[in-house]
């Protein structure tokens, strides 16, 4: 199957093409801020500034469409490359069973099935280009900036600062059809995750079914999340499988009993997998002790600011405070860019207070720092 490194390296690239486009944005809102805010009451002309609004929101726009595009198609062959990885981790079955899988570039059936979900992967990206905030939330603060130079307000900067402040740390941002809001990358990233899991999961359905298995393993690895822990690294039979996607209770192969999921295996951020075996045949590739001692070592976790954090837990905090880095800085490129210092220095300090914290959660939690997921395009300091 493929590697968390190898679907995070894929998103990376995706999500630097957004980052660029991203600055480019707030550059462009900054400029126009700036120069609007050199007019004065008798000279501000709110039909021409909106002229260069209109301006700017259609290169944007285009910029960004041209970036999903290349990311469409980065996509397509992290779906083609996850349907393979599985090919190649269930031949050793295929033996054991005496049966003989039909290859990919023959699974029709596979192979539709990746095309519609990268056809449904490009329908969601080019949503994106259409329904991103840009307009509203651009449209809205040369107005507000407008507005200030008009009532000739004696400092422009602080007049409008709270609404530069918002939109820097929002970004690029999508509306869903249920008005939900989230910012691009991380819309983009569950696009990316979802649609791997959901190949790797039906090749491995479909390679199952060839091979006859009545099984699956699920996979394991240190720090789960709480609800899942209990369950990974061990086999079920198909009908218990089905139990545990459906949110009933379940047991494994050896008549251990598990209380209900309220997420499936594999969404909404699970990291688990389930690989189809032959039970009775299929070693385990966990054993119950390191199971145990993955468990253990994930409920001592660390203490940070009084509170007791699993080391699952304490990981998730630096997810929070890496996106939180990445919003400071954009909000110091927009306050750079329109010319307000003194926001830029606040963005600033506390862009070094987060990521003191950081460095505090992983020091004590024992994880690596991932100081490339708070890089941000043009940031100095």
């Amino acid at each position: 199957m493929l590697t968390d490194k190898q679907i995070e390296d894929a998103y990376e690239i995706i999500r630097g093409r957004i980052d660029q486009v991203n600055t480019d944005y707030l550059q462009k809102v900054g400029a126009q801020i700036k120069a609007i805010g050199k007019l004065n009451h008798s000279s501000i002309n709110r039909l021409a500034q909106m002229r260069v609004y209109g301006a700017n929101v259609r290169k944007i726009k285009e910029e960004l469409a041209k970036a999903l595009d290349m990311s469409v198609q980065d996509v397509q062959r992290l779906l083609e490359q996850a349907a393979k990885e599985e090919y190649f981790s269930a031949d050793f079955l295929a033996v054991e069973r005496g049966r003989r899988i039909v290859p990919l570039e023959y699974n029709y059936a596979l192979r539709q099935y990746i095309q519609s979900l990268a056809e449904q992967t490009a329908g969601s990206f080019l949503n994106y280009s259409n329904t991103t905030n840009i307009d509203a939330a651009y449209r809205e603060i040369v107005s507000e900036a407008i507005d200030a130079v008009s009532r000739g307000v004696t400092d422009y900067n602080s007049a409008i600062r709270s609404s530069v402040r918002k939109l820097g740390g929002d970004g690029l941002r999508v509306t869903y059809e249920s008005g939900v809001i989230r910012r691009l990358d991380t819309a983009i990233r569950m696009n990316i995750l979802d649609g791997a899991k959901q190949i790797a999961q039906e090749a491995q359905r479909q390679i199952g079914e060839q091979i006859g298995a009545d099984g699956v393993e699920l996979s394991a690895h240190p720090y789960s999340a709480l609800d899942h822990e209990p369950a990974q690294g061990r086999q079920y039979s198909l009908a218990e499988y089905q139990k545990m996607q459906s949110g009933q209770g379940f047991q494994d192969v050896d008549g251990n009993q598990f209380a209900p999921f309220q997420r499936p295996i594999g969404q909404w951020n699970c990291h688990h997998f389930p690989s189809y075996i032959i039970l009775g045949v299929s070693p385990r590739r966990y054993t119950n002790a390191q199971l145990r001692q993955w468990r253990k070592a994930n409920h001592e976790g660390c203490e940070i600011d009084g509170k007791h954090y699993t080391t699952y837990q304490a990981s998730q905090l630096m997810r929070t405070l890496e996106t939180k880095v990445r919003q400071q800085k954009d909000i110091a490129n927009l306050a750079r860019a329109s010319g307000d210092d003194v926001l830029r220095r606040e963005a600033q300090a506390n862009v070094r207070d987060l990521r003191a914290k950081y460095a505090e959660v992983a020091h004590k939690a024992g994880l690596r720092q991932r100081t490339d997921k708070m890089i941000v395009e043009s940031y100095t300091k």
